[in-house]
């Protein structure tokens, strides 16, 4: 390429160059990288605006346990309390100047939510929370299975700059045999997509936000059992969830369940 380049930047002279300026897109259409270094060198020169996406930002917080073994938690609607759940705290915040707006927040858990708060003095921002996956599992009778939701969705019409939305979730790792797991995918990493809009003209964004100094949390819920039969499985933004049956090996959950659930 630059030996293609060097004849043509000899032979400009001043007023070729101020052409080139003023015509520079027609040039570029007709012999496009010839000249495409020189077009946007004068571009540059203009100091045209730059309009950067708002700065999504997603902290997780472990809380620390306050509470007895048994003790009856009123905040979690009188969930009884076990030693071996966990708190999370996930927040997201717009820390940018513009909207963010057609929120969509994919959050995988390190292990399935027991309980899951939305509404308390301390969580923040009007939003629609649900599983990511759901599943109908048909059986030919009674089946002893228990469904657990290992990943959730949060959408938000609009966050404007410098708001924020919390959502709280009660975690276990203890899973058993013929629990069906709904979106399993434990890995330490948040996805979002957003729109943001600059002189009416819509944009988009999908970003994974990495949650690092949880790893061996997300670890501990991948490696928590060893058999398993896998269903079928999604895609959410390049991420994919599954949805297992625990403590079994078949060909399908279905079989699964009636050859060991029942």
């Amino acid at each position: 390429m630059a030996q293609l380049l060097d004849p043509v930047a000899w032979d400009l002279n001043l007023i070729s160059i101020v052409l080139g300026a003023l015509v520079g897109m027609i040039l570029q259409a007709f012999i496009g990288p010839y000249v495409s270094s020189i077009v946007t060198s004068m571009y540059v020169s203009i100091e045209a605006p730059k309009y950067e996406s708002p700065e999504l930002d997603v902290t997780v917080v472990k809380e620390r346990s306050i509470y007895q073994e048994g003790e009856s938690v009123e905040c979690y609607d009188g969930l009884e309390w076990d030693n071996e759940y966990s708190v999370y705290r996930f927040v997201a915040s717009n820390n940018g100047e513009s909207d963010i707006e057609n929120l969509k927040l994919d959050i995988p858990l390190p292990g399935y939510s027991v309980y899951t708060n939305t509404d308390d003095d301390t969580i923040g921002g009007n939003y629609v929370i649900y599983p990511l996956l759901t599943t109908r599992v048909q059986t030919t009778g009674d089946a002893c299975v228990s469904e657990k939701n290992c990943s959730f969705r949060i959408k938000k019409e609009k966050l404007a700059p410098d708001n924020t939305l919390a959502v709280e979730f009660v975690i276990s790792q203890k899973f058993e045999k013929c629990d069906v797991l709904r979106a399993f995918s434990p890995r330490p990493e948040v996805s979002a997509s957003f729109d943001w809009y600059v002189n009416d003209s819509r944009n988009s964004e999908v970003k994974h936000i990495e949650l690092n100094q949880f790893g061996s949390e997300y670890y501990n819920a991948l490696h928590a059992f060893e058999n398993y039969t896998e269903g079928p499985s999604a895609m959410e933004m390049g991420k994919p969830y599954h949805i297992l049956i625990v403590g079994i090996e078949d060909e399908g959950i279905e079989s699964a369940i009636e050859n060991s659930c029942m």
